[in-house]
């Protein structure tokens, strides 16, 4: 009866270091991925940062030119379609809130912009010019800054 007892709770300490141990592997594989893009030409500025937490994207996005109003901005709803991310940008510019469909198109370690849904057919505001989307997505061209991979500060 003796060795019966200490089998078992040999067996009850066991069980409860492999479930401690279960646990923390847990937290670690949920830690959120973030990079960050950046484009600078005579002194503008053009930052993102994405956040992939366990496959749900979202991100900031900030237009900063050289002694001009800029556009901040967060990004949400985000997903990749091929190499190609969609979303929503969220921005706010002269104390203006807007919100748009907006479109990436990821390239080795870049990510390049479209001006669609700043100039062209192929993008549609309202009457208040505070809403937007894309009228086809199948027809958007990536022309806009190409921002490059850097380290997050």
């Amino acid at each position: 009866m003796k060795y019966l007892s200490i089998f078992f709770s040999t067996i009850i300490l066991l069980s409860c270091n492999n479930q401690s141990t279960q646990k923390e592997e847990s937290n670690t594989a949920f830690k959120p991925t973030i990079t960050c893009y950046l484009y600078t030409l005579n002194n503008d500025t053009v930052k993102l940062q994405l956040k992939d937490s366990n496959n749900i994207i979202s991100g900031n996005l900030d237009y900063l030119p050289y002694e001009k109003d800029g556009t901040i901005g967060t990004l949400y709803d985000l997903k990749f379609i091929g190499d190609t991310l969609f979303g929503m940008y969220k921005s706010y510019q002269e104390g203006m809130e807007s919100v748009g469909e907006i479109a990436m198109l990821k390239k080795g370690n870049t990510i390049i912009l479209t001006n669609d849904n700043v100039e062209g057919e192929n993008y549609k505001l309202d009457s208040l010019y505070t809403n937007g989307k894309f009228v086809n997505r199948s027809k958007i061209t990536f022309a806009g800054d190409t921002l490059q991979l850097v380290n997050c500060k």
